[in-house]
């Protein structure tokens, strides 16, 4: 998944002091929930299925944010 490169390139991003502990613990929240979304499937779990789907949205857009804001200066 793309969403573990994301959480590692975060980490690194936060190792350089280039940004808030914020960005990788997002990342690996949206990785974590990427991760059960898969899981869960959806055949038969629709009731878990969609309003997962709508919280890994959720955080994949405020991730996004937060990568194209200006990054801290430290």
């Amino acid at each position: 998944m793309s969403s573990g490169v994301d959480t590692l390139a975060a980490l690194y991003l936060w190792r350089q002091r280039r940004a808030d502990l914020l960005l990788p613990g997002l990342a690996a929240a949206v990785f974590l929930a990427g991760l059960v979304q898969a899981a869960v499937d959806g055949r038969d779990t629709l009731g878990v299925h969609v309003p997962g789907a709508l919280v890994l949205t959720a955080g994949v857009i405020w991730l996004v944010i937060l990568v194209f804001r200006p990054l801290v200066r430290r």
